[in-house]
């Protein structure tokens, strides 16, 4: 028998700011192995128009949650980096992604310069990041994340 989630879509207006809390563990391979896990908190305001980029900014995270993505763009996103949302069918969204410090592909990524992707599913709220450092992975992250009050 499939499960059923009790878990609502997640739904976006244009323009409008929401909070996202995500309980996450982050895997970082470089400069120092580690792992890390907690929650942490972001606002994303979603693109006015469809295609465009909105924006996030990591708000708060635990203090034990040194790998996050809130914690390695505390201060690269505090005033914002780029957000964009998946259309699905209809005027359901796919996905919500997260980009630090700007949304590029690798081969226009300077060696030295850091790159994270992160996808939020609008379906099932799970999280994966990704970071980049001189073109190799630097940190993987993974979790669940829930529409902040």
């Amino acid at each position: 028998m499939p499960q059923i989630s009790a878990t609502p879509v997640l739904t976006v207006e244009a323009g409008k700011p929401f909070d996202l809390r995500c309980e996450t563990q982050a895997t970082q391979v470089v400069p120092d192995a580690k792992v890390s896990a907690g929650a942490f908190r972001v606002r994303v305001t979603a693109p006015a128009v469809s295609g465009e980029a909105g924006s996030w900014m990591p708000i708060d995270r635990d203090t034990r949650h040194e790998g996050s993505l809130s914690a390695r763009h505390a201060e690269g996103c505090k005033a914002g980096c780029p957000a964009y949302v998946t259309a699905g069918e209809g005027a359901s969204i796919k996905s919500v992604e997260l980009w630090a410090p700007r949304r590029t592909t690798m081969e226009k990524v300077e060696v030295t310069e850091p790159l994270t992707v992160a996808v939020i599913d609008a379906t099932t709220w799970k999280l994966k990041a990704s970071t980049f450092l001189d073109r190799g992975i630097a940190s993987l992250e993974q979790g669940t994340c829930s529409k902040a009050p």
